[in-house]
């Protein structure tokens, strides 16, 4: 998308007026709103037939594991940005969906739509390697479960461990690979190629 186009954008979030106010907000900065679709499952096929420039959905707003959709977004539509709204403080452009809370502005979201660098942006971690070289088969087996949107209660009884020592290794994980949320961790784990969906 270069900087002069119009960026077709398309919105997944589960709230009608959620939908529609960002519809109207979007269209008003000069974008395109390509589709605004209520369910995960069809979000991911409207991304994959509709290949729009950006993404916006609202994972804790729509049916599904969080991670599992995210990832699930990026698999069917490779070449989209995904700005994912959240109800963290924070936004973490330059990170792989960028994570954007739902107190920010619309100069801010618009900003990161165009692809813009705001002043306050963290430095982007590296990009994954196709392997991932300090990681056992433990940790491949943990990230692989958390990819697919289990729960630490769930990941713990298919491993055999205690939810706490889950909560332990995803910390530990986390710091490894240098990302900051399970999210993060699973889109991680997709494009090293140590889950596959």
């Amino acid at each position: 998308m270069s900087p002069s186009s119009t960026a077709r954008v398309m919105i997944l979030a589960r709230q009608t007026l959620l939908r529609q106010g960002l519809r109207r907000a979007l269209t008003s900065a000069g974008f395109q709103v390509v589709a605004d679709v209520a369910d995960g499952p069809a979000g991911v096929r409207h991304a994959a037939h509709l290949r729009p420039d950006v993404i916006l959905p609202d994972p804790g707003g729509v049916a599904g594991p969080e991670p599992s959709l995210l990832v699930a977004l990026l698999c069917a539509a490779p070449h989209s940005r995904v700005i994912a709204l959240t109800d963290g403080p924070g936004a973490a452009p330059g990170r792989d969906p960028v994570c954007l809370p739902k107190t920010a502005d619309l100069r801010t979201l618009a900003a990161l739509i165009r692809g813009d660098s705001l002043p306050e942006d963290p430095p982007a971690p590296p990009p994954p390697t196709g392997t991932a070289p300090a990681l056992g088969e433990g940790d491949r087996a943990l990230l692989t479960l958390l990819a697919y949107g289990l729960s630490n209660r769930q990941i713990a009884a298919h491993l055999h461990v205690s939810e706490k020592t889950v909560r332990n290794r995803l910390t530990q994980t986390f710091a490894r690979l240098r990302v900051h949320n399970r999210t993060q961790a699973a889109v991680y784990a997709l494009r090293a190629g140590i889950a596959h969906l």
